[in-house]
């Protein structure tokens, strides 16, 4: 096991997380109703169980999120730039405010 940090935006006036897994993906979804204003801009959360998971004006530019489920995932105000979201169980997530410019969803499919 490893310990991860997880940090958060100044807005968020949180303290880092400190969270024992096997990988990164595996601390955030520990965390996942702890992760507002979260900074994992390019974190590697390819396949994280993020169901109905807290993500509210957190920073996910340039994330793998490929294959994530963020089914039910209160995303509003997030910063999805670049991400990559292949395979990801978008169903039912609350993503208004978020920003997706760059994210891709598809091999090939790219919102601008």
């Amino acid at each position: 096991m490893t310990l991860y940090t997880i940090t958060f935006s100044k807005w968020a006036k949180r303290p880092a997380l400190e969270i024992e897994a096997e990988t990164f993906a595996q601390a955030v979804t520990r965390a996942k109703d702890y992760l507002y204003g979260a900074d994992l801009s390019g974190a590697g959360l390819s396949g994280a169980k993020l169901h109905g998971a807290n993500l509210r004006g957190s920073d996910l530019r340039g994330a793998d999120l490929r294959g994530a489920d963020l089914s039910g995932a209160d995303l509003y105000g997030a910063d999805l730039r670049g991400a990559n979201l292949i395979g990801a169980d978008l169903s039912g997530p609350y993503l208004r405010g978020v920003n997706l410019s760059g994210a891709v969803f598809a091999s090939g499919w790219v919102i601008t």
